[in-house]
C-alpha cells in the first residue's frame, strides 16, 4: 500500500483580498499574513499545499506570494509567506520559486507500508 502524507496533491493558484497594511507588510518581509482568531474555526485557505500561490489584492498594491498550509500562531491562524514577488513578471517567478520549494522537499511525502 502506498499513502501519500498530508498535504498531499498540487499545489493552487488563488486570490486573496488584503488591506493595504497587511499587503505592504508582506512586501516589506512579514513572515506571515494573519487570516482570524482559531476560535473562528478552520478557514478555507488553511488547506492550501506548499508551492500554493496566492495573489493579494484589495487596494493599489498587488503582489503574488508562495506559501504553504498554514497555521496556528498566538491563537490566530496564520498564512506563511514563503517569498513575496510584485511587478512584471511577478507571477511567473512566484512560479518557479515554488517549483524549486517542492524539488527541496516541500512537497507531499509518499511511503510505501506493507500491511
Amino acid at each position: 500500500m502506498q499513502m501519500t502524507e498530508w498535504p498531499g496533491g498540487e499545489p493552487a493558484s488563488v486570490d486573496l483580498k488584503v488591506r493595504d497594511p497587511e499587503m505592504k507588510a508582506v512586501l516589506r518581509g512579514a513572515a506571515y499574513i494573519p487570516m482570524g482568531p482559531v476560535a473562528g474555526g478552520v478557514p478555507l485557505l488553511a488547506s492550501l499545499l506548499w508551492g500554493s500561490r496566492v495573489r493579494l489584492g484589495g487596494g493599489a498594491w498587488r503582489c503574488v506570494m508562495v506559501t504553504g498550509p498554514a497555521y496556528v500562531r498566538k491563537g490566530q491562524w496564520a498564512l506563511e509567506v514563503v517569498e513575496a514577488f510584485e511587478g512584471k513578471g511577478a507571477e511567473s517567478r512566484a512560479e518557479r520559486h515554488a517549483r524549486r520549494l517542492l524539488k527541496e522537499g516541500y512537497g507531499p511525502r509518499e511511503s510505501v507500508h506493507d500491511q
